[in-house]
């Protein structure tokens, strides 16, 4: 009796230590900053995501600002200066990171929870007490120059930044988050300031975090280090009007220093949080979104052309794009690029079977929730669906969406999808041999190497 006993109270104890998250809160301040909260006891560790409500396609023409701006408020306080910074952060178990995307500027990282009140007050120091140095700024913006020298070495980056380009060309999601070498020479300190003290207010920031804080330590700690900060301006960045393809179009981009050509073949997608996700994730799946999907099955498994094909949609708050891209000696891209077109033809001719559909099903069911439950993971989503307006539940709710889909309704979506008669394809390699074979598919524009568009 006492064994049973005593396993029962451990059971129970176990159980409620290994419970998992709690449900997601949610609270602002009286200058509208937001603040959102998913507890999770398990670990002694806090993760966090800040998101600044305006990104590279988001009311800024200066290619690059958003991200040398981020960069730079981790380089240091009035306080503390970079080196200074760093042994802080580093004294406190704690990280923080700075990237773009379309929508927002995102501060992501983590601390140990028994050091919140201490990176509490280092955090707001960051984001609304930053240095923004000269010297400081000019290092960074070498940084970035560099990096794009770089890019221009690297055939696969080089793709993905002309495809960006080229595919939104006229609208703001055709920026580059990293920039031009031409644009960040032509950035001042004075317009990196002017751009920080407009965008910078408590009411663009929506702040999430996962881990071990109790909801009643989170407030207090936000209320002692952000309450008190103030807006300067009210004004909510300019809406950006929906993308819309316009035409199809074919571009060569001339590397002769290459052995390989790669391509990225887009058509229009949709906007984040759009209906029908569902049957994106079960097609996509199938199609070009695992190690046996029919794009790396045709293009790797079968002919060895390649050591990766893939499809995926990336979507924002304006718009999508759904996408192809792989990569092959330049003289196999014709071969390529009709299996390509033949397995476009599948999709509307044929379709998913049930067997695959079923497949994907069990597919998604075990790698989504691993993909979406990390603490960082968790931090990040909570505030971009806050953002979007979207349930805090979104990715639960996918996967029973999931579960329920048909076969008709998910081959409806797919030919939707690859209907369209609009499409971007870009392909870096060598033109020399490249010319001959894009000619059987479309006519192109020969464009060389250059990221200063």
């Amino acid at each position: 009796m006492k064994k049973f006993l005593l396993l029962v109270v451990l059971s129970l104890f176990w159980l409620q230590l290994f419970s998992g998250p709690k449900k997601v809160q949610n609270f602002s301040l009286d200058n509208k900053m937001q603040v959102i909260l998913q507890e999770i006891k398990e670990f002694p560790y806090i993760n966090f995501s800040v998101l600044v409500k305006n990104g590279g396609a988001v009311d800024c023409e200066s290619e690059g600002l958003p991200l040398l701006t981020a960069r730079l408020l981790l380089k240091g306080t009035k306080k503390l200066d970079a080196a200074k910074l760093q042994e802080q952060l580093d004294l406190l178990g704690a990280r923080i990171d700075a990237s773009v995307d379309e929508d927002f500027t995102i501060f992501s990282g983590g601390v140990l929870a028994k050091n919140a009140p201490e990176f509490f007050r280092l955090l707001a120091d960051i984001l609304f007490n930053p240095a923004l140095q000269e010297d400081e700024f000019q290092k960074e913006r070498n940084k970035m120059i560099q990096g794009l020298k770089e890019v221009l070495n690297s055939p696969q980056a080089l793709v993905f930044n002309y495809f960006k380009h080229l595919f939104f060309q006229g609208h703001p999601a055709s920026r580059l988050f990293r920039g031009t070498e031409k644009s960040l020479q032509q950035l001042a300190p004075a317009t990196l300031k002017e751009y920080y003290q407009r965008v910078y207010q408590p009411a663009q920031l929506v702040m999430s975090f996962a881990g071990k804080i109790s909801r009643a330590e989170l407030q207090k700690l936000i209320q002692k280090n952000f309450a008190a900060l103030k807006n300067s301006t009210l004004s909510s960045p300019a809406k950006v009007s929906d993308f819309e393809l316009k035409k199809s179009s074919c571009y060569l981009i001339n590397k002769p220093d290459t052995a390989q050509a790669y391509f990225v073949l887009g058509f229009s997608g949709k906007k984040f949080g759009f209906a029908g996700n569902e049957e994106y994730e079960l097609f996509n799946t199938v199609f070009g979104g695992r190690f046996t999907s029919w794009l790396n099955a045709e293009l790797r498994i079968k002919r060895g052309l390649t050591y990766g094909a893939r499809s995926q949609m990336s979507s924002f708050a304006s718009g999508g794009v759904f996408y192809i891209t792989s990569y092959t000696k330049n003289e196999q891209l014709a071969e390529m690029l009709t299996i390509v077109q033949e397995l476009i033809k599948k999709v509307n001719e044929q379709g998913l079977t049930q067997e695959e559909l079923l497949s994907s099903k069990n597919y998604l069911q075990g790698q989504m929730p691993r993909k979406n439950e990390s603490w960082q993971a968790i931090a990040l989503n909570n505030a971009r669906l806050f953002c979007y307006q979207l349930p805090f539940d979104y990715y639960e709710q996918l996967l029973k969406r999931i579960d329920g889909a048909g076969l008709e309704s998910v081959n409806d979506f797919a030919r939707q999808l690859m209907q369209n008669k609009k499409y971007i394809l870009v392909v870096v390699g060598k033109a020399e041999i490249l010319k001959p074979a894009l000619e059987k598919f479309s006519e192109f524009e020969l464009l060389e190497a250059d990221l200063n568009f």
